[in-house]
């Protein structure tokens, strides 16, 4: 294993995944790991832009139970006064309702991580309070995307409210 310190970047930020870049980075706790690279299985195969994207297994037909993987970004300075946005593509074959993914923020170097956002148009898509048959890593009553999609989908959040900080990290986890 290897120990990758992550920078910090100045903003406007976009990332195609392209080439082997250092400013990201993939922990998995268990089960199936993001990939970045290209897949053939259905729902998600392909990529929105270039030839590469974020995967969940790329090379699996179907993640593992009870898995938990994050993409790590770099840390960005939010520190002027602004309006930010932040946005991406995605198309998902998870198992609706019981498995998903969200987006989290810290601002203490990842000491702590906050969920970004709630539900909304172009953003989250479930909230459960069914404990008992859910198998994500997500506490109850918290939300995330959770509905699979043939193609791709945008997402985006205004996050001008993060204005005024000089570090802050975003991990996607599913």
């Amino acid at each position: 294993s290897a120990l990758r310190v992550l920078p910090i970047l100045d903003l406007p930020y976009t990332q195609s995944f392209e080439q082997d870049d250092l400013s990201y980075g993939v922990v998995s706790l268990n089960g199936t790991a993001f990939d970045i690279g290209t897949s053939t299985f259905a729902g998600k195969s392909g990529s929105r832009s270039g030839n590469t994207a974020v995967v969940l297994g790329a090379n699996d037909s179907l993640y593992a139970a009870n898995t938990t993987s994050m993409l790590y970004l770099p840390e960005f300075d939010f520190s002027e006064e602004g309006i930010y946005e932040f946005s991406f593509f995605a198309k998902a074959d998870i198992r609706d309702s019981l498995d998903g993914y969200r987006i989290e923020y810290s601002l203490n170097q990842g000491a702590d991580w906050e969920v970004l956002g709630d539900i909304g148009d172009n953003w989250y898509d479930m909230t459960d309070d069914f404990d008992f048959r859910r198998n994500n890593s997500f506490e109850v009553g918290t939300p995330y995307f959770g509905t699979s999609s043939n193609d791709f989908q945008e997402h985006f959040l205004n996050i001008s409210e993060l204005s005024g900080n000089e570090r802050v990290a975003f991990r996607i986890i599913f």
